[in-house]
């Protein structure tokens, strides 16, 4: 709301006229002035710089006059310099409020204001996003108003923040402050939350049936298995379980039938056992479960995986057991599998699985998995489009030949991307550059449009253009077609090399 100012306040915020000026020019001295003013006139009648030049000098009985005149000249200095620093502060102080006052955010309608409120806070991890809300809204009081009515500031429950028993009126809070909308439970990096997850875990539907997304790392005892929360409305899940059994953590969630996204990190000793009934929703679209030092096999989530093998969209598997000499059964049916992201010995579960949608593949730190690569492509030729090995290893000559003989399959394919694990034996070797790349024979990767390689401490960017990475790369053998022409077969682009 704006103000018009009166001809006093005006006059009152600019004491100066036209000329430059003051308009009272008769102002009273204030009282310090008068002082330090007096003092001075009689110091310097008794002390002055012919004096000290010609003299005479004062006897031992005035001397003590001449410090009496010291003394109070130091004590008015000293509180003009006190007076001094507070008239700064307050002045400093009323700067900035002059300066906020005007501010062009102080203008902006409270619908924009809440939309930059929600910019902020939610560029936070989840477990900081109710301190910086409440940061916000201890600013003035349009934008406390402002930040209490932006439902999504509040949603994030940092169970950090409670304890046993408070844990019913922090989400009685967070559910009043959200105005309806669903709740992310959370917890601050490095704190135990057990308790506080369990006592949530046990309250009556009412406050269960408000959690859309948990992330929760602790003891696999935290989570229920007799008694099954109602856990409806969970929509997304990362848990990091410790313990004996991380089956348990799947029991929990066997009334989560609006689960999308499942996530869970095996901490170390942390063992998946086959023997408890682990439900899953048949609408998961996401599933990430990653090794850290856990003991489990193929068969202690077989269950998992054909559960949701007919919605999901994205696996995420880690494990450093390669558990495709184990497996046994019929290969299952990934319909609408798009992506997988597969570490270590996961690879294998290429060799037992159809996916005739899958279009980005990603291997990380495998031993020889174009075996497995192979065996999807053949037995179920889906459109893969993009592939990124990171640190693969492509030792030996039978590694590099299964591997030649998958790209000429993946007739789609037109990212690849690869970091090398040894520079002695890069990925994309120099003959096979040459084939890649040529224009007298048909390309391996015909389809193949950019290519990001990181090769010998450096890293190349191309469109189909490997020149500057076979001039550092080895001598290797001879093509055994025509030579390699001056110019790339395709140059949509320049190369960039960064360190």
């Amino acid at each position: 709301m704006e103000e018009t100012l009166t001809g006093d306040q005006r006059t009152c915020i600019c004491p100066r006229n036209h000329t430059g000026a003051f308009h009272n020019t008769e102002e009273a001295v204030p009282p310090c002035l008068a002082r330090i003013s007096a003092l001075l006139e009689g110091a310097s009648s008794l002390a002055s710089m012919e004096r000290l030049r010609n003299g005479p000098f004062p006897a031992i009985e005035d001397v003590a006059l001449f410090h009496a005149y010291a003394q109070n000249l130091s004590d008015e200095i000293e509180h003009i310099g006190a007076q001094r620093a507070r008239i700064l502060r307050d002045a400093d102080r009323q700067l900035e409020i002059i300066r906020s006052t005007v501010a062009p955010i102080r203008r902006l309608p409270s619908e924009l204001l809440s939309e930059v409120f929600e910019i902020v806070v939610c560029s936070q991890p989840p477990y900081e996003r109710t301190f910086a809300a409440r940061i916000l809204a201890a600013v003035c009081a349009i934008w406390r108003a402002t930040a209490l009515g932006t439902a999504n500031l509040w949603t994030c429950v940092d169970l950090s923040l409670a304890t046993c028993k408070t844990v019913e009126a922090l989400l009685d809070m967070h559910a009043d402050l959200s105005n309806g909308l669903l709740l992310h439970v959370c917890q601050r990096p490095g704190t135990d939350v057990d308790e506080q997850m369990r006592c949530l875990l046990a309250l009556p539907s009412k406050y269960t049936e408000l959690v859309e997304q948990i992330s929760f790392c602790g003891d696999e005892l935290t989570l229920p298995v007799r008694k099954v929360p109602d856990l409806s409305s969970l929509v997304r899940a990362k848990l990091s379980i410790y313990g004996q059994d991380a089956s348990r953590a799947l029991v929990s969630l066997r009334r989560a039938r609006a689960l999308r996204s499942l996530s869970i990190h095996l901490e170390h000793n942390c063992e998946v056992r086959s023997g408890l009934s682990m439900p899953i929703p048949s609408y998961l679209t996401e599933l990430e479960i990653i090794d850290n030092g856990a003991q489990w096999s193929y068969h202690a989530i077989s269950s998992v995986l054909e559960g949701c093998a007919a919605s999901l969209q994205r696996l995420v598997l880690s494990t450093e057991i390669g558990f495709g000499v184990r497996w046994e059964g019929a290969r299952i049916d990934f319909p609408a599998l798009r992506r997988v992201d597969l570490h270590y010995g996961a690879h294998y579960l290429l060799s037992r699985v159809e996916a005739p949608a899958l279009e980005n593949v990603v291997l990380r730190e495998a031993h020889n998995p174009f075996a497995s690569l192979r065996r999807i492509v053949e037995h179920s030729p889906p459109p893969i489009r993009t592939l990124d090995l990171l640190y693969a290893d492509t030792s030996d000559d039978r590694n590099n030949r299964q591997f030649e003989e998958c790209l000429q399959r993946l007739e789609a394919l037109t990212g690849y991307s690869v970091v090398d694990l040894d520079d002695d034996y890069p990925n994309i070797r120099f003959d096979l550059a040459y084939k890649t790349c040529s224009k007298t024979q048909q390309p391996i990767i015909p389809a193949l449009t950019s290519l990001h390689l990181r090769y010998n401490g450096k890293v190349y960017y191309a469109l189909v253009e490997l020149d500057a990475y076979l001039r550092d790369s080895p001598p290797g053998p001879e093509p055994q077609s025509s030579p390699m022409p001056s110019e790339p077969r395709i140059r949509a682009g320049e190369m960039i090399e960064a360190n």
